[in-house]
């Protein structure tokens, strides 16, 4: 039995349950050639995304491109693998259980004040007719609350989009620094469109702090990136 040091994917309980859905959060331990070589996978079509810290998202048909320029992917076609790519941002998958209807987003301090995940669910609304009573968001590793570290920058731009300030804490030792907890942020975007407490689910593992998965604060730009992936099987 593989031990949880050299565990692959991290999976969400209420998830895994779903008979048609596959999904899994990667740990450092998933690269991409062990990931392309998975037989569970293998007829899955691959849809990534060349990330830009922005609020575009794509509803990926049976035609679509591999690579896609944005942060957020919604699809009801099967057999399509939506993935997303992490060091310290918050990746969230979603789902509509009763229509079969899956999302997956890419949320950095960038991503979040834009209200990417609330733009997802919008998206989910509107093109699919999804209700916010039949969605599950689950929330993958990210860096936590209390090493997210951020400056002023970070401050003005979550107050110009109207996002509450509460979210931050000063930083106790520097002027001018303050810690930002993305969860909780995106918390309440998933509150606004009408996503109950109780249809969030959270993988409470920081980035920063565990040695199983990958950090850009930790480690810097080369140390990789976590796959993230959501799917619908056919049949």
């Amino acid at each position: 039995m593989e031990t949880k040091k050299k565990t692959k994917t991290i999976q969400v309980p209420r998830l895994k349950k779903l008979p048609f859905l596959v999904h899994g959060f990667g740990t450092k331990h998933l690269t991409e050639q062990y990931f392309n070589q998975i037989p569970q996978y293998k007829g899955f079509k691959k849809i990534c995304l060349d990330q830009k810290h922005s609020n575009v998202v794509h509803c990926v048909k049976e035609g679509s491109s591999g690579i896609l320029e944005g942060d957020g992917l919604v699809t009801a076609e099967p057999d399509i693998l939506l993935v997303i790519k992490t060091a310290d941002c918050l990746p969230v998958l979603i789902v509509d259980t009763h229509q079969r209807i899956i999302g997956a987003v890419h949320s950095g301090w960038r991503g979040t004040g834009r209200k990417i995940l609330k733009k997802t669910l919008e998206i989910m609304k509107d093109q699919y007719s999804c209700q916010s009573s039949s969605l599950l968001a689950a929330m993958g590793p990210c860096i936590c609350g209390k090493c997210y570290e951020v400056g002023e920058d970070v401050v003005g731009f979550f107050e110009a989009g109207g996002i509450p300030l509460s979210l931050f804490v000063c930083h106790s030792n520097k002027e001018n620094k303050y810690f930002l907890d993305l969860k909780k942020a995106n918390q309440l975007q998933l509150q606004e469109i009408g996503v109950g407490k109780d249809s969030v689910l959270s993988i409470d593992e920081c980035t920063y702090c565990s040695p199983r998965l990958l950090s850009f604060r930790r480690n810097g730009q080369n140390n990789g990136r976590l796959l993230n992936f959501i799917g619908i099987e056919s049949g």
